[in-house]
């Protein structure tokens, strides 16, 4: 269900920093600040935008279980293979896109002047 103006935004990443699209046998690293908002989401869905099932039953992160850097930064990745930290596994070799929720964000009211600078990057590492 799409979120409402003023209860928060939604974000969908097709593509990396990088400009290439997101592949499932490849690793990423998600990394950098979120925009403002009191709670967000991000999930790993298919390109039907179902979530993807995967044994761990681990679907995304919350701002609420996320592990931190010193200050309020993060970083999560994303791999086939099980990593320390904060990591989400890709569970097949199909492609795949990224959906980021804030809620209750001070940009609610002013999404369109939100630039991509703002959001985390996707950052592609090694591929298989």
């Amino acid at each position: 269900m799409p979120l409402g103006p003023a209860e928060g935004l939604s974000f969908i990443a097709r593509i990396d920093s990088g400009g290439r699209k997101l592949d499932a046998r490849c690793d990423y690293l998600i990394s950098g600040q979120m925009p403002n908002a009191r709670f967000w989401t991000l999930s790993i869905l298919n390109s039907d935008g179902y979530i993807v099932e995967h044994a761990t039953r681990r679907y995304g992160f919350t701002s609420g279980e996320l592990l931190r850097d010193g200050g309020h930064g993060f970083s999560i990745l994303l791999s086939r293979s099980a990593r320390p930290g904060n990591w989400l596994p890709i569970a097949s070799d199909q492609s795949f896109v990224l959906m980021l929720r804030l809620y209750d964000s001070a940009n609610s009211a002013n999404a369109f002047s939100l630039e991509s600078s703002e959001l985390p990057n996707i950052t592609r590492e090694r591929c298989a």
